[in-house]
């Protein structure tokens, strides 16, 4: 998983650094993990990832949506802002 290629847009906004991997190795034999069910946990962190990325962008939408690499009307919509 440490090879794991991100696309550009993932390694900026995610301040340019490794991201966070399993909190210890994994093996075969380990348990498996405790993972929450359903799509909550996704979409928590993806609006994380867009307010972030709008605040380093200093409220400029256009460029956050750009270095995401999705639309403005997307920023929009998945933050649940009306546009202006």
């Amino acid at each position: 998983m440490q090879g794991l290629a991100l696309p550009a847009h993932a390694r900026r906004a995610a301040g340019g650094g490794a991201l966070p991997l399993a909190p210890r190795p994994v093996s075969p034999s380990a348990p498996p993990l405790q993972v929450t069910p359903g799509p909550a946990p996704l979409r928590a962190a993806e609006t994380a990832l867009i307010r972030q990325a709008v605040q380093d962008a200093r409220g400029n939408v256009a460029e956050a949506a750009r270095t995401l690499g999705i639309s403005r009307a997307t920023v929009y919509r998945k933050l649940g802002t009306p546009r202006g």
